[in-house]
């Protein structure tokens, strides 16, 4: 502080400008800070969905059950307008790349900022991406049955869904959670906590364990058509994907038969 004498006395002047510009000095590293802390500030998180989604198509899923899955997928690709979607099916033929998956954006080509025209064009790219969907599913189904290679499909999922820019990462799994393809056979290992621990283990060391950093995981159809599997054992299979989901970085929100929980 300074000091100014007016008429024999002492006045103290406080250094306005110069706390003005300390206090200006540290909004502005306090706002740096912020930016730096995990989902705060503008990142990758601010930006349009990115969804990816894996249907079943293996011989387990009857044809009546694969429609039902189709009407689940719209309900999916639909929560993803505005975004980008990728659509894959999770069977051997799928990793040989005999069907094409879907891999598109969901937003108007063309965005002339008004609401109902940009809303119609977005509902008009999730229609062709259902179609485009509902023929991969059919290119699948109609060649010979594989395995179901849930793993594989979980790892090229996860791949779309680290692209950017992105905000909400979800990914949406059409199964009855059972894997099949060998070695990894879910139907056949005992699932306690030290073979779930083996299992995880060995699937990183074969380039299977997927990274779903930041993903919201949600499984539907999980436990349908598999009644040879007894409760208890369908719940060993939830509490190795939930295992397997959580190491690569994701949260299961999701694990019923239909996306309405049931």
């Amino acid at each position: 502080m300074s000091r100014i004498r007016r008429n024999g006395r002492v006045t103290l002047r406080r250094p306005v400008a110069a706390r003005t510009a300390v206090a200006a000095v540290l909004m502005v590293a306090a706002v740096a800070l912020i930016a730096m802390l995990p989902g705060c500030g503008s990142d990758a998180g601010d930006g349009p969905p990115r969804c990816a989604i894996v249907v079943d198509v293996s011989a387990s899923v009857t044809a009546d059950q694969r429609a039902r899955y189709l009407d689940e997928v719209a309900k999916a690709l639909r929560g993803c307008a505005g975004g980008h979607a990728y659509v894959d099916v999770a069977d051997a033929n799928a990793r040989a790349g005999r069907c094409q998956p879907v891999d598109m954006t969901l937003a108007a080509p063309v965005r002339r900022n008004n609401d109902l025209f940009d809303t119609a064009a977005e509902n008009a790219q999730v229609d062709t991406a259902l179609a485009a969907t509902t023929a991969l599913v059919d290119c699948a189904a109609a060649r010979p049955a594989t395995a179901t290679d849930l793993f594989g499909a979980f790892v090229l999922a996860g791949t779309s869904l680290r692209a950017e820019p992105a905000g909400r990462r979800e990914l949406t799994v059409f199964s009855d959670g059972i894997s099949t393809r060998q070695p990894y056979d879910l139907s056949a290992r005992e699932l306690d906590d030290a073979d779930i621990a083996a299992l995880l283990n060995s699937l990183a060391a074969h380039g299977l364990q997927a990274d779903l950093t930041g993903v919201d995981v949600r499984f539907v159809g999980a436990g349908v058509g598999v009644d040879e599997l007894d409760p208890s054992r369908l719940g060993r299979v939830e509490a190795a994907w939930r295992a397997y989901v959580r190491r690569a970085g994701g949260t299961v929100s999701h694990y019923a038969k239909t996306l309405g929980g049931t």
